[in-house]
């Protein structure tokens, strides 16, 4: 295991639910969050890919099972990496309904849309991986978000929603 001051190298059954982790089958690589493996999934290794083209996909998507992590696993530090709403995309609304990809801030937590199976769309936490079955009652709905890498000298984006 080779640590840094971003995060660590590991193995997926070291990973914390709710964790940030980066991976390749090879040939591509993509950012992804560890899902709860209680959140009433029959598979135990399920994830939430974020990176858009993962697979040929367009969206962020559930995965699921240990295929895909077969290559390195590199798992970011929370402290170091955030979703936060990307100021380019200003247009945002509460009444709007929540498309595959879209960050939702709610009193206490922020959820991420995606992909499930077939068109279903899933909410996910993401501090906790945990799946939602419905999404919260009040919540504002960003069509944009960033994943943001503390930097000394401020944050810096390391993948935009949409590309």
């Amino acid at each position: 295991m080779e640590t840094t001051s971003y995060g660590r190298t590991c193995k997926w059954e070291e990973i914390e639910p709710g964790m940030l982790f980066s991976f390749s089958d090879g040939e591509k690589s993509c950012f992804a969050i560890k899902l709860d493996p209680n959140t009433g999934e029959s598979e135990p290794h399920i994830s939430a890919a974020l990176t858009p083209g993962f697979l040929d996909d367009t969206e962020p998507k559930i995965l699921l099972g240990v295929n895909y992590f077969t290559g390195g696993i590199y798992q970011w530090d929370k402290e170091k990496v955030v979703i936060a709403p990307d100021p380019d995309e200003l247009g945002f609304g509460s009444a709007k309904r929540a498309a595959v990809g879209d960050l939702l801030l709610a009193e206490d937590t922020t959820l991420l849309t995606i992909k499930g199976e077939g068109s279903v769309r899933a909410f996910f936490d993401v501090s906790t991986g945990k799946l939602l079955e419905k999404r919260p009652d009040r919540y504002v709905t960003f069509s944009g978000w960033r994943l943001l890498l503390e930097q000394p000298d401020g944050w810096k984006s390391i993948l935009k929603w949409p590309k």
